[in-house]
């Protein structure tokens, strides 16, 4: 995906931004980037991340409702090696497979997943058994295949999702919240420049991160924006990271930690779409 039309599309594309007066200039600072091969046949459409250790284990999520929990080998905090410890398939109590996108996990171990197809958030059991979490009716207006994607907790156990798409000419996504008993929507978030919301976390610094793509012939664009929030809304918007056109794959899984230097790091897990022209590929940043 690094051919050299999709470079001069990215500096274009940045060239671009310089001219409509929006910056790039990253706060985020490149670490390294790590390509995963597996030959396991359920390897492969990782949408979700999350880092634990610090930096060292990881649960990733597969659009096919795999749970993959393992190893990151490092050599001076960049990833050399990734060891798989164990798979675990995702089902409904029904015994069908979970159409699975979003991954978060809270504080005390319990994995979430959102489901794209069904629109729906659903609380993992110990045995890999998901338990669907109260419906918003609102839900249901979502799009097959623009439902909610992007998950997150807070440091109250409380759960954040948003749509990946909406109408073409809205300007705001909506985000919902859940306190363990029911939906409330949380805010808005701005749309523009042509980016979906893939991924968010929650960081050490209790801030909001929301990972976003942009796609365009055969290339992927990555932004990542943080915010701060309050009682009922987002606010404070930053663009801490911009790649150009063809720099990685489609990256959707997020997780935001902080290093063994003090430093938070932005982990970002793509997705091959089960599919030999793209990489299954881990790409890290930290924040300075």
């Amino acid at each position: 995906m690094r051919f050299g039309f999709l470079v001069m599309v990215g500096f274009l594309t940045m060239c671009g931004a310089c001219a409509n007066g929006q910056t790039q200039m990253n706060t985020a600072v490149f670490v390294g980037a790590y390509t995963w091969e597996h030959d396991d046949k359920r390897f492969g459409g990782f949408s979700g991340v999350e880092m634990s250790g610090p930096g060292e284990q990881f649960v990733a999520l597969s659009d096919w409702g795999h749970l993959v929990h393992g190893e990151l080998q490092r050599d001076q905090g960049r990833i050399t090696d990734v060891v798989i410890q164990s798979w675990q398939d995702l089902v409904r109590h029904d015994g069908k497979r979970l159409d699975s996108e979003g991954l978060a996990q809270a504080a005390d171990g319990t994995v979430i997943v959102s489901i794209e197809g069904l629109n729906s958030v659903a609380r993992l059991g110990i045995l890999g058994g998901a338990t669907i979490l109260p419906q918003e009716a609102t839900f249901d207006d979502f799009s097959e295949n623009g439902g909610l994607e992007s998950l997150a907790i807070d440091a109250q156990g409380r759960i954040y999702t948003l749509p990946e798409s909406t109408s073409f000419h809205a300007k705001e996504f909506p985000v919902w919240r859940f306190d363990d008993k029911n939906w409330t929507q949380f805010g808005t978030i701005t749309r523009d420049s042509g980016f979906l919301p893939v991924g968010a976390d929650f960081g050490p610094d209790g801030k909001f991160y929301l990972l976003e793509r942009q796609f365009v012939g055969l290339a992927y664009r990555t932004r990542i924006r943080r915010f701060t929030l309050d009682a009922d809304a987002f606010h404070n918007a930053e663009t801490i990271l911009v790649t150009p056109f063809g720099s990685y794959g489609n990256l959707e899984g997020l997780s935001v930690w902080r290093d063994d230097t003090g430093h938070i790091r932005l982990t970002m897990l793509s997705d091959d779409n089960y599919s030999d022209h793209f990489p299954t590929e881990w790409v890290e940043y930290r924040l300075p």
